[in-house]
């Protein structure tokens, strides 16, 4: 199969299951078309993110723009995480509690993992 239409059906199957949470959420039909769009900018924003981080210099990169990598990340995670659990009568502070978290969780599993596999010697194949 194409890798273009791949990466339009996995972009659909995920803009669709973010419709459904939203869905059963029971949010209005206009903020789960919101929701839905919402999560494709997320798709969108990674692969913006990759291109100002492409995958050749992986090899190269340094910790600390490895970490700048992660932590941008994790920021698109929290963002993508807040728009999908958002209410529209929820407080400021949950939604921002729930970025927050969102966030640091992943970018505590992305950089511990980093870390991880660059303290790890590598096996002889």
């Amino acid at each position: 199969m194409n890798q273009i239409i791949r990466a339009y059906i996995f972009y659909g199957l995920f803009m669709l299951l973010m419709a459904g949470a939203s869905w059963m959420q029971e949010d209005s039909a206009s903020l789960i078309f919101l929701k839905f769009l919402g999560s494709g900018m997320y798709l969108l924003s990674l692969e913006g993110l990759r291109a100002r981080f492409p995958e050749g210099h992986d090899a190269t990169r340094s910790l600390a723009t490895w970490i700048e990598f992660k932590l941008l990340n994790a920021v698109l995670f929290g963002a993508l995480i807040a728009f999908v659990s958002f209410r529209p009568d929820a407080p400021l502070d949950a939604t921002l509690r729930g970025f927050v978290v969102a966030m640091g969780m992943m970018a505590t599993i992305e950089i511990g993992f980093l870390l991880y596999r660059r303290r790890k010697p590598e096996r002889p194949s």
